[in-house]
């Protein structure tokens, strides 16, 4: 979208991202305020992105992030070669397990699951 910002519509257009600044990205950043309901909702919602496992996390705790990377494990199209790559990390020794190299898409998250000790339910 394009705004112009320069002589009689400057106010108008000021007036116009003010508004839709505080209609849509505002309360974005009012859920970061209240860390552990902002992870529940992850947890309880819909949403599955492998980055939040990370957040979750840090800021969440092991067994928070447990529960949503078995969330993404039940639900990713991949579940099958996530079960699978992680059991085959148990026979590697965990210093030879790289975080940066990612072998296949969400690699990197189950190693990371797996180096933290996040476990797969059964």
């Amino acid at each position: 979208h394009w705004w112009q910002l320069a002589g009689a519509s400057y106010q108008y257009t000021v007036d116009e991202v003010s508004k839709l600044l505080e209609e849509h990205i505002i309360p974005i950043f009012d859920d970061f305020e209240d860390i552990e309901s902002n992870i529940e909702k992850f947890i309880d919602g819909d949403i599955i992105e492998h980055n939040l496992l990370y957040y979750i996390y840090h800021f969440g705790g092991k067994a928070k992030a447990q529960q949503y990377f078995n969330k993404i494990i039940e639900k990713d199209k991949l579940r099958s070669k996530y079960i699978g790559f992680y059991n085959h990390l148990k026979d590697l020794p965990k210093e030879s397990i790289l975080l940066d190299e990612g072998e296949f898409y969400g690699a990197d998250m189950v190693k990371f699951a797996f180096i933290n000790g996040l476990e797969i339910d059964k």
